[in-house]
């Protein structure tokens, strides 16, 4: 049942993501992307993809040190499993399909408002990260910054102002997500802070100098900072988009972005649509792989989520 749930908005998003890249080739010189896709070389787009692939392992160590802060840590292959498949639905909104993890972790001692306040951790540390990452990427390429700074005043503030808001007491017990928001606020401390920022950004930090490396590969005066930069806002814009894994704004802020850069649109669709690759479709699709084994085997705590 439940993954009859998830295969209907997946498919949509399957849908979506192939018309959506049709319609960018349709637009471009189907040779001229072809020569741009030939340049990067397929020993460099593999090595991207499993570059890209490894680094969520930076993510995952977070995941695994915030779990261990509850004291609740499943084996680390069991750990790896659950997260991985929680990367299959980071096509959702906000990726809010990754708390799927909860009812995963229930059957290994973790109560499910721990993992959901391991969720909010591991979400917010990741805006501060790729803000961050982005505020640097800017600085050295001599760009527009204030969206960085912006974010990572007001995020990381008002976050840590929340957290200790909470620790103190003054949560209104009507609120319905206290017990997440209780269990989220002794994870976000300026301490501990750093650490999980520090992972996040080095994770999306990888990625976006993939995307670096396509876009220099075929267009060789653009500049590895000014890359990185753009990949930092491109995610921005397609988490604000609220579409599934940001499809289609993600794209376009990538290709715009190139161009504007000074690379031809098709070098622009190539490097965007290479990299859309490798940090999305690869990822997520070895979460399918995982997944459907995971939900099979803990069917008690899914049907009692389902109840």
């Amino acid at each position: 049942m439940l993954q009859g749930r998830w295969a209907r908005p997946l498919l949509i998003a399957l849908v979506a993501a192939l018309a959506l890249y049709v319609a960018a080739l349709a637009q471009s010189d189907l040779d001229a992307v072809t020569a741009a896709l030939r340049r990067i070389g397929l020993p460099t787009a593999l090595w991207g993809g499993l570059l890209c692939t490894a680094a969520i392992l930076f993510r995952f160590l977070r995941w695994q040190l915030l779990l261990a802060c509850f004291g609740r840590t499943p084996p680390w292959r069991t750990s790896l499993a659950i997260y991985w498949a929680g990367i299959a639905l980071t096509w959702t909104p906000g990726k809010v399909g990754e708390t799927l993890r909860s009812l995963l972790l229930k059957p290994h001692g973790v109560r499910v408002p721990d993992s959901l306040a391991a969720f909010l951790a591991d979400r917010l540390s990741d805006v501060i990260g790729v803000a961050l990452l982005g505020l640097i990427a800017a600085a050295c390429a001599g760009v527009e910054t204030r969206l960085f700074i912006a974010i990572v005043g007001l995020g990381g503030i008002a976050s840590l102002a929340v957290a200790a808001w909470v620790r103190r007491g003054h949560l209104p017990e009507r609120w319905r997500l206290i017990a997440p928001l209780r269990a989220w606020a002794p994870l976000w401390t300026p301490t501990r802070l750093p650490v999980w920022v520090s992972l996040g950004g080095l994770a999306y930090g990888v990625q976006a100098a993939v995307f670096g490396l396509f876009a220099q590969t075929v267009s060789a005066e653009l500049g590895l900072a000014a890359c990185i930069a753009a990949f930092s806002a491109a995610l921005f814009v397609g988490a604000a988009s609220m579409l599934p894994a940001g499809l289609g704004a993600m794209e376009a802020t990538l290709a715009f972005a190139l161009t504007r850069m000074g690379a031809t649109w098709e070098d622009a669709v190539a490097a965007t649509l290479l990299t859309r690759l490798c940090t999305l479709w690869i990822p997520s699709g070895l979460g399918l792989l995982v997944l459907p084994t995971l939900v099979r085997s803990t069917p008690a705590p899914l049907s009692t989520a389902q109840a």
